[in-house]
């Protein structure tokens, strides 16, 4: 059992990003347990910060016109880095997580960068608009909502090695700040002797390579065999351990992912590519900067527990432990990623639930027509009266739509109404459960209220055609995830048990994905680093209550100049 009282994950069920979690966790209580403006606080702040910012840079390298461009744009869902038959990119780019689309441009003769729009980005780092880098742009840094880039990947774009001295230089020289590197040959022109010797000094100075070889849709299954012998017979040749070798179409990969074809992309061989280099994070990479940053923390603790006891360090010592033996036995794994497996595109952002944002525009344009009749027509202010308004909720609901003439229009009836009905019971011989009872049906209820009624006929609406949508759509992976109030409503109305199958799935993704976003915010703060949350979690308290109890504006008032 941890502190909080649940059991701690077997080594099977633990991944990398449960495992920093934890960590993080742990870390910020510990800094939390420490004197404010303490060195030790100062320490733990640092750690978090480390395991925060920790990335892996994946540079992509190979001769130019191998479809390294494309290769990277099929692992990414999308079509964003400039891609072409001659040399291309003439920049280093680096790829990252983030929640909008953009690129910043780091000059190596001014300090701050330079933002452009995205469709822009080849304008400065192709050969064709900046040959020779004449603009002297040290770094493109691209950001994209990709799950991969989220999982801790630094996709780093290289310029093609060979055909211009400028781009093989500004790769080579990159090189040495790489965790790993793919290799990128083709079918077309398969490991020719130039290739063979940049790889070979790839493969010294980055220790792990990915050999990949691409436009495998352009050749036959015969003329395929051919080369796959070709290239290990030279391998063979060359490296005591040969290299694995991955066959791919990048072209094919990219068109399934954005057409959320699933088999198609288990045909191009990309996603084999990618579970490896994800188990490579998670088995090199991540548990060594784990086991750092565990080691670093109980020295920490160490040192503070011989001055004081008493304060809970034995508990963070043994949450810390946990993390480090999991680590340490190097048995955790990858998190499945979800989309590499439905072939569904990047889905790195909680979406809020679909049925709340339709029914939320429904009741709008509901109470919008309703305060207009009520402060206008005579009739429907002697219904609203009849059915004694509106429900408390649905009552300041409305209030905040109508003006104040509005208001004062629709209300003394019913204001007038109740209080004569008070006055009867007051002077009644009825007993106390039967003056309660009569108070109680003054106003509207959930049963009475029609604001109430409008909203459950729409939302049964609402979800009865997105029941019957998942049930014909559920092979594409589009699932989508509804907050858990209207969850509850959706697995009494399918009467398909897979549908309710991919509901409840869906949204177990969503809430996971929301408590992750919430605790690497609230690491991020702590850390001061506040400036790195991505978009998605600086916004993942609104979205994980949303989806926990359902949109604000249909559970409680609306307020304008909150802006809620």
């Amino acid at each position: 059992m941890n502190n909080l009282g649940a059991p701690e994950p077997t080594l099977e069920e633990s991944s990398f990003e449960d495992l920093k979690l934890r960590l993080l966790d742990a870390l910020r209580r510990a800094m939390q347990a420490m004197k404010r403006d303490s060195g030790q606080a100062e320490r733990f702040r640092e750690l978090i910060e480390h395991l925060i910012e920790s990335h892996f840079n994946l540079a992509v390298v190979g001769e130019f016109s191998r479809g390294k461009s494309s290769l990277m744009n099929a692992m990414l869902g999308m079509d964003r880095l400039p891609t072409g038959v001659v040399p291309v990119t003439s920049v280093i780019t680096a790829v990252r997580h983030g929640s909008r689309e953009r690129a910043l441009l780091h000059f190596e003769t001014r300090g701050l960068p330079q933002e452009i729009p995205l469709p822009k980005l080849g304008d400065y780092v192709t050969d064709r608009a900046n040959p020779g880098n004449r603009r002297r742009i040290r770094l493109a840094e691209v950001y994209l909502p990709a799950e991969l880039l989220r999982r801790g990947f630094f996709f780093v774009d290289t310029p093609g090695l060979g055909a211009l001295a400028e781009n093989t230089a500004t790769t080579e020289r990159f090189l040495p700040h790489a965790d790993a590197a793919v290799f990128v040959t083709s079918f077309d022109h398969p490991l020719s002797e130039s290739e063979l010797q940049y790889l070979r000094g790839i493969w010294r100075q980055v220790g792990r390579v990915f050999l990949v070889l691409n436009k495998l849709d352009i050749v036959s299954e015969t003329e395929r065999g051919e080369v796959r012998a070709f290239i290990r017979q030279r391998l063979a040749a060359e490296f005591a351990a040969e290299p694995v070798l991955y066959e791919v179409s990048a072209r094919e990969a990219l068109q399934a992912r954005l057409e959320n074809d699933a088999e198609r992309l288990a045909a191009s061989g990309v996603p084999a590519l990618e579970r490896d280099l994800a188990d490579f994070l998670a088995q090199h990479k991540a548990r060594h900067l784990l086991l750092r940053t565990c080691d670093r923390a109980l020295e920490v603790l160490r040192e503070e527990s011989t001055a004081k006891t008493g304060i809970g360090f034995a508990e963070l010592r043994q949450e810390i432990g946990a993390v480090l033996r999991a680590a340490d036995a190097d048995q955790f794994h990858h998190r499945t990623i979800v989309w590499l497996e439905s072939g569904a595109g990047p889905a790195s952002q909680v979406a809020p639930c679909p049925v709340c944002e339709t029914v939320v525009r429904e009741m709008f344009e509901y109470f919008s027509q309703a305060q207009y009749a009520l402060a206008r027509d005579p009739g429907a202010q002697r219904d609203h009266q009849r059915q004694g308004g509106f429900c408390p909720l649905h009552t300041w609901q409305y209030a905040q739509l109508a003006s104040p003439y509005g208001v004062d229009s629709a209300y003394p009836p019913i204001l007038s109404a109740i209080a004569k009905q008070l006055r009867t019971v007051a002077e009644s011989k009825e007993d106390r459960q039967a003056m309660v009872a009569s108070v109680q049906g003054a106003l509207a209820d959930e049963v009475r209220c029609p604001a109430c009624a409008r909203q459950r006929r729409f939302e049964a609406n609402v979800i009865q055609a997105l029941c019957a949508e998942v049930e014909q759509r559920r092979s594409e992976g589009k699932t989508p995830a509804l907050c858990v109030p209207h969850l509850r409503v959706a697995l009494a109305a399918s009467a398909c048990r897979d549908v309710r199958t991919e509901l409840l799935k869906a949204e177990a993704l969503a809430l996971e994905r929301s408590a992750e976003n919430m605790r690497t915010y609230a690491a991020k703060h702590d850390a001061r680093r506040r400036e790195l949350a991505a978009r998605d979690e600086s916004q993942a308290h609104e979205l994980g209550l949303g989806h926990l109890a359902g949109h604000k504006r249909l559970v409680a008032p609306w307020s304008f100049d909150r802006n809620i």
